[in-house]
């Protein structure tokens, strides 16, 4: 952790302590880092364009709703908070590269929880709203499954790097 500590210190515990918190920070920022690479390279390339909306046969919602991926721990800490679920959690599958998130926001209340959806494999796996009530809406599981088909098309392109 670029620290380098006493070898004979008087209290090995606090020693320990000491260099864990370091330790955790360093953690800490490395995988904010790596959250911030693939949360900017998925906003890049899953907000569709106009001409592809024409063809999704949603476009109202595009025009209503925005995408935004989470770039730090933080944010998914707030996303469960919002949205009292445990995606808070999920942080680390994303950085292991198992899943990733999405948060669906109403443009005019960019910064409140709408909707938490989760891609894993290609698809839509999660899909909820606050409270884990799960979305059942067509339009809005389209809506959000064009995110997922762009993540994959993303991951296959190599223009997203998830993990």
């Amino acid at each position: 952790v670029g620290i380098t500590p006493d070898k004979f210190p008087q209290d090995v515990r606090k020693i320990h302590d000491d260099m864990l918190v370091h330790y955790k920070k360093r953690k800490k920022i490395e995988y904010d880092k790596k959250l911030e690479l693939i949360g900017s390279e998925c906003e890049k390339y899953v907000i569709p364009q106009e001409d592809e909306l024409k063809n999704v046969g949603i476009p109202k919602l595009f025009e209503t709703l925005t995408v935004v991926f989470p770039k730090s721990e933080s944010d998914f800490i707030n996303e469960g908070n919002q949205q009292h679920n445990c995606v808070g959690s999920y942080c680390r599958r994303v950085l292991d590269g198992s899943c990733i998130v999405f948060f669906v926001r109403k443009k005019d209340a960019p910064y409140e929880s709408y909707i938490t959806a989760e891609y894993v494999n290609g698809k839509l796996n999660q899909c909820m709203f606050k409270n884990n009530i799960r979305v059942n809406d067509k339009d809005m599981l389209n809506y959000c499954q064009v995110i997922c088909n762009r993540i994959k098309q993303g991951i296959d392109s190599k223009k997203i790097i998830a993990a």
